[in-house]
């Protein structure tokens, strides 16, 4: 019987779903462990383990930090700047957002709205780390997947992973323990239950915990070899020059080009204080989109409450370096004064590094 066309545009979407489920780490093969796969009330036993990387300053974990923008019609993943220790537009945009919000109360609209941009920009920050499964509760019987015995990548979120390593440094610092050891470590249990958020229930994964005493994993089932370099799982460093070109892209609405020669829609990169050709770009753009809006990431995104009040609490929410050209310091006023949003867009573009 031949397919109707919702029957083939539901096949469409679940396939769809499934890639993109896969593509964020969520299949249950290759070098992720996706823990939060696991039913309800049910829990994964891993060792966690050092990094293979001796030059890791953090020794078990690496943070991963990457923004969302919409370009070229995708919301697509763009890795810090900081990140690398260098400046990252991006991250400015979000604070100058969050700052321009503190101008107003909050619950105003204004306030509501700038805060809503701020969040968009924000950086998603993901820790990843290494373990050994020691036993493994999802075993996906389609795929004949069994994580049991092999090392993994695991990442966690924010607030997992805070409560993990206080644990973590109270076992080395306090109680001289090392959790890591293969021969006289500690096994951590991931549990996940569940709790009620607006009406849906969620994982909640507050209950797990170290195991009180210390275990052995066997030399016949660990293999050394297979230990993983956490930094390979890290985005390279694609350069402040593309990023700019990036967020230009993303706020001016041309499409990008990976070429750094080629045009970004009918205009390449122009100076930083001709105005006119900016200003020209824009209109152009908006004229083409009318509609356009920010709108929030469709995927969901963890992003730590304190946002609001910290924008990362070691880096700090420092305010925009002071600019040179005088153009820039009238733009810097856009977003506070409820300009033209035109005018608070090129502000961002003159603003980048």
């Amino acid at each position: 019987m031949e397919k109707t066309r919702l029957e083939i545009l539901k096949e469409n979407i679940l396939k769809k779903r499934d890639e993109d489920h896969n593509r964020e780490g969520n299949n249950h093969g290759g070098d992720f462990y996706p823990f939060w796969v696991m039913d309800f009330n049910t829990r994964v036993e891993v060792r966690f383990l050092l990094d293979k990387n001796e030059e890791n300053p953090n020794g078990w974990f690496v943070e991963k930090k990457e923004h969302r923008l919409s370009i070229n019609g995708k919301n697509e993943k763009i890795p810090c700047m900081r990140m690398f220790g260098e400046k990252c537009p991006i991250c400015e945009l979000s604070e100058h957002y969050y700052n321009a919000s503190k101008e107003y109360a909050k619950g105003t609209s204004e306030h509501d709205d700038l805060t809503a941009k701020g969040k968009y920009y924000y950086r998603d920050l993901r820790r990843l780390t290494t373990a050994f499964i020691r036993i493994d509760p999802i075993k996906d019987s389609k795929n004949n997947d069994d994580s049991t015995n092999t090392i993994k990548v695991i990442q966690f979120n924010w607030s997992l992973f805070n409560m993990i390593q206080s644990k973590v440094n109270a076992m080395i610092i306090d109680y001289e323990q090392d959790p890591f050891s293969i021969h006289n470590g500690y096994d951590f249990f991931i549990t996940k239950t569940s709790k009620s958020i607006d009406g849906k229930l969620v994982g909640d994964y507050t209950t797990s915990d170290f195991s009180r005493q210390s275990s052995a994993i066997s030399d016949d089932i660990f293999d050394k070899s297979t230990l993983l370099d956490l930094s390979s799982f890290l985005p390279s460093n694609p350069g402040s020059d593309k990023i700019s070109r990036m967020l230009e892209s993303h706020l001016s609405g041309l499409d990008y080009s990976d070429d750094a020669n080629n045009d970004i829609g009918d205009g390449g990169l122009v100076a930083d204080d001709d105005v006119d050709v900016l200003t020209a770009r824009l209109k152009k753009a908006r004229a083409a989109m009318p509609d356009r809006t920010i709108e929030p990431p469709t995927s969901t995104i963890d992003v730590p409450r304190e946002v609001t009040t910290s924008i990362d609490s070691k880096e700090g929410t420092p305010p925009l370096e002071d600019t040179k050209v005088n153009i820039k310091e009238d733009l810097q006023k856009a977003i506070l004064d409820d300009k033209d949003d035109d005018e608070a867009l090129l502000n961002a573009i003159l603003n980048r590094h």
